[in-house]
This record gives structure tokens, C-alpha cells and sequence, in this order.
């Protein structure tokens, strides 16, 4: 579920800038090709509600977010109703830490393409991704968050009928998007800003990266516990026996990255294989693994949906870019970034995985 949840927020903190004044009767064609112009920076504080419906059985969840972003710096604040997390990052290192606990985590490995996106990719990915497998349409100019606002419906066309409808509300003049509707067979998902204001005067410690007096920090170097290694170095120091994809016609294996985490002294070390994969020199998708023997947890709603998976039936939530499934005592985890790879994409690519040990 934190999963989903968390994925989901990363499509829903998407964020534009743009020097234009207000255009009207835009197709949305045009409002594409605008977005695409604009550069990636922007200022704002924002305040926002994410509510996440589980058509199944109609349980719900609501998360309430506080934003800061200032470039490359972002700080969040966000509460679900148990627990109340901040996370501020500098684009080089990130500081997390919550209500209920005392210790204050500075993470020290720079984002990446395959960490936290700027806005304006995300942004572009999305509405690339919409006008190729979905119907768009223009429905009308409205106000949210005290802000004109173009409303966009994306219905999939009849061949991609599986996928998710949307409903986008972007801000005229800020191309920011206000509004999100994201709906499936078995979930919905609505982000609503109920205030943003744009370029505002941050308060000067903001974005610091110090912990509050009452936490002890804890310093976590992702980089020394990380190597990358080829297939046969990481055959000599990983014993266990796990599968991966191998380069095919569609995308090629950039690197593999082998960490080694000792969360503390009387804990066996944590490992944490990963293969990175790209297309054409971009980010394709990622496959990490790692042992797991906890039984995982039941899902909020049926698996009306599934992928198959080396002869398993996995759940698959449409619009995720996450799928995972559970063999011979390791937990394994796709996320991909191309929103044009497909559940049949996957199926076929874990079928012709190949061992470590046999290769």
C-alpha cells in the first residue's frame, strides 16, 4: 500500500514554470507543446490533499502534504494521519525524519536519473505518454486553488482500454498541475492543491539540513556501502543463487550495483542487489533484490488485475510503473520509467531471466 501510495506522489508533485501570460482555446496538442518549452526550475509553497479510494471494498485513505521547492531544494512535510514525516533535500543529500521517532536520517547519495525526477520530466513523461495510448480533450477553463486553471480528460482508447482515465487541472499562467483524477478498475486516486503561491519568501532555515535539537542524526553514505560490479564480480561475492535480465533487442543492462547496509552491530548486514537498465542511453527500468522471508502483506482490495510472473499471478495496479514478486526467498522489484512498457513486456522479459550461477 506505501508503495502505491508513495509512486502515486511522485506523478502527483509534478511542477512547471513558464513566463507566458494566460492563453486561451489551447487544444491540447498545444498545451503539450507548451509544457514541453518550459524550463524545469520553479518556486512555490503549496498545500495539498492526496485521497486514495480502494474500489474493492471502498476503504479510503488521505494524505496532507506541505511543500517548499526552490530549484533543486524541497522540503515536504506530509501527514496521513498517523504519522507526521518531513524530508528536505538539496538535490546532493536528503534529511528524513518523523514525529514518533528520534532519530533523523541524512541520506548522502545525490539524486539521480533514477531517484527523484525534476517536475518538468516527470511532467512531459505523463502527457507524452497520455496523447499516445489515450484520448485527450479540452473540457473547459475552471478555478482551483483560487487559480484558472485548463481542464484536460484523458479517456485510453479502445485498444489500451486497461489503462487508467485521468482528469488534469494546469494552472494558466504557472503550468503547474493543480488537480489530478487518476482512475482504475481498482482505485482511485485525487490530488488537490488548496493553496499554492508562487516565488513567496521562504523563511532562511527552510530548507536546512540540521534535525531539530531533540534528534540524533544518523548519517547514511549510500555510495560506501555501493559498488558497482560486472556479473562475474558479483557471482564471487553473493552466493545465493538469483535471476536477472540479460540484454535483449529492447534495452541493455547499464550497470549492476551490489549494497552491503549494517544497520547496526548485532544485525547481519543488509544486501541489496540492483540491475539498472536503460534504452537508447536513458533509464529504462530498474530490477532490485534483496531476501525476504516475511510473509507480505494482503493488498486492500482483490487482484481483479494480474500480471503473470515466471508461473505466479502478481498483482499489477495499472499507471504504477511498479510490479514485484516473491521466488526462492528473495524479494524482487521491478520500477520502470517508460510508460510505454507494457504487463506483456514484463511477463515476456521474466520469463527469459536467467540465473547468476548458470549464466
Amino acid at each position: 500500500m506505501k508503495k502505491i501510495i508513495m509512486i502515486s506522489m511522485s506523478v502527483f508533485f509534478i511542477f512547471m514554470l513558464t513566463s507566458c501570460s494566460t492563453i486561451r482555446n489551447l487544444s491540447p496538442m498545444e498545451v503539450l507543446k507548451n509544457s514541453i518549452e518550459q524550463p524545469n526550475q520553479i518556486q512555490y509553497y503549496g498545500e495539498s490533499t492526496m485521497k486514495v479510494k480502494f474500489l474493492e471494498d471502498e476503504t479510503s485513505e488521505e494524505i496532507i502534504v506541505k511543500e517548499w521547492r526552490k530549484d533543486e531544494l524541497q522540503r515536504m512535510e506530509m501527514d496521513d494521519g498517523e504519522n507526521y514525516s518531513t524530508s528536505i533535500t538539496d538535490g546532493d543529500q536528503t534529511l528524513s525524519y518523523s514525529e514518533d521517532e528520534e532519530i533523523a536520517y541524512l541520506f548522502k547519495d545525490k539524486i539521480d536519473a533514477y531517484g527523484l525526477m525534476q517536475p518538468k520530466e516527470e511532467m512531459d513523461s505523463l502527457l507524452s505518454h497520455l496523447f499516445e495510448s489515450h484520448d485527450m480533450e479540452l473540457i473547459g477553463d475552471e478555478h482551483i486553488a483560487k487559480r484558472k486553471t485548463f481542464h484536460l480528460q484523458a479517456q485510453p482508447k479502445e485498444e489500451n482500454k486497461e489503462e487508467a482515465s485521468y482528469e488534469i487541472w494546469v494552472d494558466k499562467q504557472y503550468w503547474t498541475i493543480l488537480k489530478m483524477e487518476t482512475i482504475s478498475e481498482q482505485v482511485e486516486i485525487v490530488t488537490t492543491f488548496q493553496h499554492i503561491e508562487y516565488n513567496p519568501k521562504f523563511p532562511e532555515d527552510i530548507f536546512s539540513m540540521d534535525p531539530p535539537d531533540d534528534y540524533a542524526l544518523k548519517e547514511v553514505d549510500a555510495d560506501e556501502d555501493t559498488e558497482v560490479v560486472t556479473a562475474e564480480e558479483l557471482e564471487e561475492v553473493y552466493e545465493n543463487d538469483i535471476i536477472f535480465m540479460a540484454d535483449n533487442e529492447e534495452f541493455t543492462l547499464n550497470e549492476i550495483k551490489y549494497s552491503e547496509f549494517q544497520m547496526s552491530d548485532d544485525e547481519e548486514p543488509f544486501i541489496e542487489v540492483t540491475f539498472d537498465y536503460v534504452k537508447d542511453g536513458s533509464p529504462y527500468f530498474t530490477l532490485t533484490i534483496f531476501e525476504a522471508s516475511e510473509e507480505p502483506e494482503d493488498l486492500p482490495f482483490e487482484d481483479e488485475e494480474t500480471i503473470q510472473i515466471r508461473g505466479q499471478d502478481v498483482s499489477f495496479v495499472d499507471d504504477v510503473g511498479f510490479v514485484s514478486w516473491r521466488e526462492d526467498g528473495h524479494l524482487y522489484m521491478i520500477d520502470y520509467f517508460d510508460q510505454n512498457i507494457e504487463k506483456e513486456n514484463i511477463e515476456k522479459w521474466t520469463g527469459e531471466m536467467i540465473h547468476l550461477h548458470d549464466k
